[in-house]
């Protein structure tokens, strides 16, 4: 797997990103690989003590097995810190994990496709993630 994402802060903290991936891997044993381009919109914020982060994401799938974009999503969500990180000093190198709650909802469409029998499908997904992040100082070091 190979992964680029860049990201770009715009106005009152909204954030976009773009991510592009490439998944290598062996289906039935023969090679095939997956470009994946996800966009993202989030902004962080409060709402008296509760912090969250609410975003929308879209994501096109190409497969080198079918020769077009073969898969959609679209995603819609927020993350939830169930704690807050310690305060550090800047110069800190220390590590401490933090625990967020995603809520989210996803729509799959998978098109049809003529060379592998499948029909279009839409599949609905609500759910919750319990990641763990570990978070390191601010300070960044020059090589």
């Amino acid at each position: 797997m190979l992964e680029a994402p860049p990201r770009y802060p715009l106005k009152g903290g909204v954030l976009v990103s773009n991510r592009g991936r490439v998944d290598a891997r062996f289906i039935d044993g023969e090679y095939s690989w997956r470009f994946r381009s996800r966009l993202s919109v989030e902004k962080e914020f409060s709402i008296g003590p509760v912090r969250m982060n609410p975003y929308v994401r879209g994501e096109l799938f190409s497969d080198s097995r079918f020769g077009k974009w073969s898969r959609t999503e679209w995603i819609g969500g927020a993350a939830f810190p169930l704690n807050r990180p310690p305060q550090v000093p800047a110069a800190s190198s220390s590590v401490h994990t933090v625990s967020m709650l995603r809520c989210r909802l996803m729509q799959q469409f998978d098109g049809e496709d003529d060379d592998c029998g499948r029909c279009p499908n839409t599949v609905l997904v609500v759910g919750e993630i319990l990641p763990f992040k570990a978070r390191t100082s601010t300070k960044r070091h020059r090589y």
